[in-house]
């Protein structure tokens, strides 16, 4: 497997698979908006903004690794 499927599959299994620790789709289906956007205080994040974040990032490594592939196969 080359290093761009590894990435993938380990981003798909942190998103998608319960295994050593519980995924970021079971932890968040469910949630209300009310319970996301929630904060013990102010210099902590809430749900909703590490999951945006996370989003933004995941959404980055996504678009790079498809750039990537399409130069890499010349289109």
């Amino acid at each position: 497997m080359d290093a761009k499927n590894i990435i993938l599959s380990q981003l798909s299994a942190c998103y998608n698979q319960n295994n050593w620790f519980v995924s970021l789709n079971s932890l968040i289906n469910g949630l209300s908006a009310d319970h996301a956007s929630w904060k013990s205080n102010e210099t902590v994040n809430s749900i909703w903004e590490i999951v945006t974040h996370l989003a933004t990032v995941l959404g980055s490594t996504q678009g790079f690794i498809n750039l990537n592939t399409k130069y890499e196969s010349g289109e």
